[in-house]
């Protein structure tokens, strides 16, 4: 087994701006899609390239979460360095968001029982 440590391979991050993913996802809602999946080297960091190092993920959640049509906003690689109590209060008050986390990569024993 190889680990590989990202920041060696990985450039700045870089954000899009909220209008540009909410027009996409208002024209993937209005195709009959249902579902979206916010993934980022570091999802909870986004915005932060855009808004003096302050991540904006709780605001992009909420202007998604209006979309009519979109049931659900899944969020992939939410780290807790930048886990803020806002990002929390918004996941645990809006219904259509929620975050998919996995647990192979907490620890090296959990690595090794999930045969890794």
């Amino acid at each position: 087994m190889y680990l590989l440590y990202h920041s060696e391979v990985r450039g700045a991050y870089r954000s899009r701006s909220m209008e540009s993913i909410e027009g996409e996802v208002q024209q993937l809602a209005e195709a009959g899609v249902k579902e979206v999946v916010l993934i980022a080297q570091d999802t909870t960091y986004y915005g932060a390239d855009l808004n003096n190092g302050t991540p904006l993920l709780s605001g992009l959640l909420r202007r998604l979460a209006k979309i009519d049509g979109i049931e659900w906003i899944r969020m992939l690689y939410l780290y807790p360095k930048h886990f803020s109590d806002e990002l929390l209060e918004t996941i645990m008050t809006e219904p259509k968001a929620y975050a998919s986390t996995s647990t192979c990569h907490c620890n090296i024993l959990t690595i090794l029982c999930c045969n890794v």
